[in-house]
């Protein structure tokens, strides 16, 4: 079964491989490896373009799904980060009406008929019996 495993996930199987060898590496010599001088740092960082260029390229054909799925979650990943933050709190805000604008139209309202903000049990009973144009032209 573990044979069939690794033929499924090569790059996984190889890769736990390496970490685990590594790791017992390390366990085995007590001491941590020497620190690279600068110069190697420094040459290190600069061929670390070409090396990932030529690590994902080898990736792309050893194992395209794995690229295609890592693709599609990092580009879901970026998708889920711009577009929440395309809607401002402060749109919203702009629709409100202040205190003012509040009491302004609660005067109009009184001064003017009163007529019901909302329709009440006797005319929804009414207007389903009749026609509605005389709901539809408030005066």
């Amino acid at each position: 079964e573990i044979a069939n495993t690794t033929m499924l996930l090569p790059n996984v199987y190889d890769m736990g491989h390496v970490v685990g060898q590594a790791v017992g590496d390390l366990i085995s010599r007590q001491t941590l490896p020497p620190m690279p001088s600068l110069h190697e740092s420094l040459t290190l960082i600069s061929n670390a373009p070409a090396m990932y260029k030529e690590w994902w390229l080898n990736l792309v054909t050893q194992d395209p799904i794995h690229v295609l799925i890592e693709t599609t979650l990092i580009l879901s990943l970026v998708y889920i980060v711009v577009s929440g933050r395309t809607k401002d709190w402060r749109d919203e805000m702009k629709n409100t009406l202040s205190k003012a604008e509040e009491e302004e139209l609660l005067r109009d309202w009184k001064e003017n008929h009163r007529t019901p903000l909302a329709p009440t049990s006797k005319d929804t009973s009414s207007s389903s019996s009749s026609s509605s144009s005389s709901s539809a032209n408030p005066p």
